[in-house]
């Protein structure tokens, strides 16, 4: 930095500097734009000024271990150049770097974002033609329409964050490369599906597991509401071989999608939402009807329903089984407690824990119970096992099977005292979450 003089700047207190970038070669300087922070909330934008004492430089940071891709800039902390070395990162409030992330500014249409960009391809630091730069045409959601639009097939594979690029008019009136005619997208494997078990694993961002090569299409399940639409992605060679291939599959045992709610609710998924849009794949009522209804305290659960009889994946050592429950006419939060914990061990004690007798995960689903046990409690659900993703073990030396083990196609079964088995049941007209079990059941008919 020494070599060319670089100036020390002190942005403290400023809102949104403005930096005129110099290269050899240009008669021009590039422009540069930047904010500390800026916030939305409920529709509103604050933008919070640079802190006390932001004086120092900008320098160009490779996360080591990442992919080119997560380059960025951060402004070192420094009274002169010298010093560079022995200076600290500006932090935002929350104690993270605070850094500019190159891919945003080669997302960004406005010429004012420019400027720091180009300078990392004129001092070498990026490579135009590396996979920084591959961004992808999303043409289509429609698999009749893969060879009229001339869809790429993508190759994901080994990828974390791929990007990609949706028309924002119709493709036929695209010309150029301009990126205003553009949505930019990224899309992750381990999103709000998945992210509970790659959090687990301490994976921030999962790549895509090798042979991820395909087409993103949209999918809604036969007799389903309109809201359970999902962005899936399609496994094949070519546009032809579309119907026989595979569905990319998530580590919970589903196909790996873009649920339409996350679609609807989030900005970062403008460009899906606008093409499910041109492509009449949904309408606008079903979009504000999504965006109206959602609730911030349940915005994230990875555990959605849509209908009472959806499946959904369970862990036996989890504690408590929180469903959002989601019509587009409104979304409720459900809790299930105690499940697959050993009879008399619900409530932990200072010499009592809690036993799960199993480990494992499976796939199931609620079911208005028809045993005639239950008929005179009205509305019951009961819990079906459909699926073991995982091998199922049991935690307890010659356990005494009071918790029965999960078996493909049989209902949860309990050992209960002085009752001996008993098909597990949650009676709706008895228990605290039943009103809202039971709304839901009646308005997912009209979905």
């Amino acid at each position: 930095m020494a070599v060319v003089e670089q100036k020390v700047f002190d942005i403290s207190g400023l809102i949104h500097p403005y930096f005129a970038i110099r290269t050899e070669g240009e008669k021009l300087p590039a422009k540069q734009q930047l904010s500390y922070l800026i916030q939305r909330s409920n529709g509103k934008r604050k933008v919070f000024p640079f802190p006390p004492k932001s004086q120092g430089v900008f320098y160009y940071h490779q996360p080591p271990d990442e992919p080119e891709d997560r380059a960025e800039i951060r402004f070192r902390l420094c009274a002169d150049v010298a010093r560079f070395a022995k200076g600290t990162d500006m932090e935002l409030p929350n104690g993270t770097p605070w850094s500019m992330p190159l891919l945003n500014l080669h997302r960004s249409a406005a010429a004012a974002t420019q400027g720091l960009l180009q300078l990392s391809i004129k001092e070498q630091l990026l490579d135009p033609s590396a996979q920084f730069f591959n961004v992808r045409p999303l043409m289509t959601l429609r698999p009749e329409k893969l060879s009229t639009v001339h869809q790429e097939i993508f190759d994901l594979s080994g990828h974390t964050r791929p990007n990609f690029r949706v028309p924002k008019g119709d493709y036929n009136s695209i010309r150029g490369n301009k990126s205003e005619c553009y949505h930019h997208l990224d899309l992750s494997y381990n999103h709000a599906q998945v992210y509970k078990y790659a959090k687990e694993a301490n994976v921030v961002d999962a790549v895509f597991p090798p042979d991820t090569k395909g087409v993103f299409y949209y999918h809604l399940e036969d007799g389903q509401p309109a809201i359970s639409g999902e962005v899936r992605f399609r496994k094949c060679s070519d546009s032809v071989s579309f119907n026989d291939g595979k569905d990319l599959v998530a580590d919970v045992g589903k196909p790996w999608c873009m649920q339409l709610w996350d679609i609807a609710t989030s900005d970062r998924y403008m460009g899906l939402r606008h093409l499910l849009l041109q492509e009449g794949l949904v309408d606008e009522a079903l979009i504000s009807d999504i965006q109206q209804v959602i609730k911030p305290t349940c915005k994230n659960f990875a555990r959605r329903l849509y209908t009472i009889d959806q499946p959904f994946a369970v862990d036996f050592q989890q504690g408590i089984y929180s469903i959002q429950l989601a019509t587009r006419h409104g979304s409720e939060l459900s809790k299930f407690q105690s499940l697959f914990v050993h009879p008399g061990t619900q409530r932990a004690g200072p010499d009592r824990p809690i036993v799960r007798p199993y480990t494992g995960r499976a796939m199931v689903r609620f079911e208005l119970s028809t045993l005639p046990e239950h008929a005179e409690l009205g509305p019951t659900l009961v819990l079906r096992f459909l699926e073991l993703l995982t091998q199922i073990q049991c935690t307890i030396p010659d356990y005494d099977n009071a918790v029965v083990a999960p078996q493909v196609g049989s209902l949860y079964t309990v050992r209960r005292r002085r009752k001996g088995y008993v098909t597990w049941f949650y009676p709706l007209n008895q228990r605290c979450y039943g009103p809202v079990i039971r709304s839901f059941i009646e308005l997912s008919k009209t979905s």
